[in-house]
């Protein structure tokens, strides 16, 4: 599991082959994972190599938020293209929180990093939809499933949201 010693001294955990230092970037969320990948180039190194890393998405847009301002649909914008940039060709497992109203241009607006890679999505997760008192939600999120364009083995959970 160790590298043959070097001429360097250093913490036994840099000796770590790759593939050891791999799964355990992998049990890491990404918020610890760009946090320790600060603690040295080797460490910044394998995470940006990590692509699997990278391909955990969670956006949660809150109820707070007013999503028709063009600065905070950026904001989200630009984190989700860095993700999917990262994640390569990865496939994506994709968590997506909404408040119990989105308009269609807006949330649109936000996933169009995410729109090319659609058949990249293996997994998509929803949760703060109520579909059956959220109208405009649910308009907003069919509209942008159908943008994604999912693989038709993706598009079996759709049955379980209509009201």
């Amino acid at each position: 599991m160790l590298r043959a010693p070097t001429q360097q001294p250093g913490p036994p955990v840099l000796g770590l082959l790759d593939d050891v230092m791999a799964e355990i970037w992998a049990s890491m969320s990404v918020p610890e994972a760009v946090t320790v990948s600060l603690v040295c180039r080797q460490w910044r190194h394998m995470a940006l190599r990590n692509r699997a890393l990278w391909s955990q998405i969670q956006l949660e847009l809150s109820v707070g938020e007013d999503l028709r301002d063009s600065r905070l649909q950026q904001f989200h914008r630009d984190r989700l293209a860095f993700l999917v940039e990262r994640s390569g060709g990865a496939y994506l497992t994709f968590n997506l929180t909404l408040p119990a109203a989105v308009d269609s241009e807006s949330l649109l607006n936000i996933l169009a990093p995410l729109l090319p890679h659609g058949q990249r999505i293996a997994s998509l997760s929803l949760s703060g939809v109520n579909f059956a008192s959220g109208q405009q939600t649910s308009h907003a999120l069919s509209w942008t499933l159908h943008h994604l364009r999912l693989p038709l083995e993706s598009m079996n959970f759709l049955s379980t949201f209509r009201s």
